[in-house]
């Protein structure tokens, strides 16, 4: 075989490795700048108000209330079963609350279904995150068959509960 019976296939070999090449760098560049441009754009509203629950069972389950407000304000309601019972608050600076907010909406929080619940079990604790953000409220209780994703969510937000609470002071 001679050269010019091969030059049409390397012609075509080449065209391919090229339009390739090219097509990486411009599908790439684009997901970089949204990304890039979704982190900044995120936002806490006013509004946001944020409540994390863990209920009871008939062992011994942590038991509490905890909720976090746009301002920063952090209050803990320890029931049973928990390091630290009764009331107590803390306050989260702006780039903690932010934290907490991105790391809701980057979450499935929001395509979670209501209630993951088996009504016939009768000795299971309820996971509930409740949120309020832009007007909107949305509420997931989790006590059965829960989805991954509102496991991994709901203790990366619980990783803000620490030691470092001050005693509530009764008026």
């Amino acid at each position: 075989m001679n050269f010019t019976s091969f030059f049409p296939l390397l012609v075509l070999i080449s065209a391919l490795f090229v339009s390739c090449s090219s097509r990486k760098q411009t599908v790439s560049e684009p997901e970089e700048s949204k990304a890039q441009t979704s982190v900044q754009e995120i936002q806490v509203p006013p509004d946001f108000h944020l409540l994390l629950k863990r209920t009871h069972c008939f062992g011994p389950c942590p038991v509490y209330n905890l909720e976090i407000s746009a301002d920063g304000k952090m209050k803990w309601e320890g029931i049973y079963s928990v390091p630290k019972e009764g009331a107590a608050s803390k306050q989260l600076s702006k780039s903690e609350v932010r934290k907490i907010y991105e790391i809701i909406v980057n979450s499935e929080y929001y395509t979670m279904e209501p209630k993951y619940d088996e009504s016939m079990i009768s000795d299971l604790p309820s996971k509930i995150i409740k949120l309020t953000a832009d007007g909107k409220q949305k509420e997931v209780v989790c006590r059965h068959k829960c989805p991954d994703s509102f496991g991994i969510l709901f203790r990366k937000l619980e990783s803000y509960i620490d030691s470092s609470w001050m005693e509530v002071q009764n008026d």
